[in-house]
């Protein structure tokens, strides 16, 4: 081989490249993954075969539940996300707006009853009753969605 002659040809003659650049060319190609094209590019060939990324913050999917007037034989679940809800106050808060129940009660209930006093008691996908300050849980007063749903 001829000694590079020109700036230029002295530039890209790869003989010369030390360090990271040394193998640059060979590196920018991803041989090891069929998925992707030839040499540096780095593109998937095809969309439905691309291997997924994932950018910026991973989060879990919210907990989503049922919320029901619990005084209201006619009432209609209200769909309740527990997003942006830090305190047992905050999610009462958000119940007794979408059902309409007032005077605001300081906890929740389950279909049977039992109080619900911390947010680690609502489970994905469950029913939450919720009865207006000064009145008491009955069986007999559930809406009658819930207890079709319910199978009592």
């Amino acid at each position: 081989m001829s000694k590079p002659s020109g700036v230029y040809d002295r530039l890209t003659d790869k003989s010369q490249y030390t360090g990271m650049y040394a193998n640059h060319n060979e590196q920018a190609a991803d041989h090891t993954n069929a998925q992707v094209q030839g040499k540096g590019s780095g593109h998937a060939k095809n969309f439905s075969e691309a291997p997924v990324q994932k950018f910026g913050m991973q989060v879990d999917k919210p907990v989503t539940f049922t919320c029901w007037n619990g005084l209201d034989k006619h009432a209609v679940g209200q769909r309740v996300v527990l997003q942006n809800i830090r305190t047992m106050d905050q999610l009462v808060t958000r119940c007794c707006q979408k059902c309409t129940v007032s005077p605001q009660p300081t906890y929740l209930h389950s279909p049977t009853g039992k109080p619900i006093k911390s947010l680690d008691g609502i489970e994905d996908g469950s029913d939450v009753i919720i009865i207006q300050s000064g009145a008491k849980y009955k069986k007999e007063s559930l809406p009658a969605a819930l207890r079709q749903k319910l199978g009592l």
